[in-house]
């Protein structure tokens, strides 16, 4: 395995661990007031940050290299119909 790729799956347990800890931290809101309640959080979270932080550790490079896998697997199994196309 490559150096770098090593380093994007440390990156990604970090964000992961952003994830965990922003559903677990108390933040305060427009009038300053320390908001604790878990669902609260939660939904103030989801609302904001979170389809950032959940894109950021979708490892984008295994799921198209497995796609190449399938794609170049289908061509040398013959499953694939470039060739039985015909022509009128």
């Amino acid at each position: 395995m490559k150096w770098y790729m090593n380093l994007n799956y440390g990156i990604d347990i970090f964000f992961f661990l952003d994830i965990v800890i922003n559903f677990n931290s108390a933040y305060n809101d427009e009038s300053y007031r320390v908001i604790d309640d878990r669902k609260t959080i939660a939904i103030n979270y989801i609302r904001s940050w979170f389809f950032v932080d959940f894109l950021s550790i979708i490892p984008f490079e295994i799921i198209i290299e497995e796609v190449d896998k399938l794609q170049n697997s289908a061509i040398d199994h013959g499953d694939h119909n470039e060739n039985n196309v015909k022509m009128n």
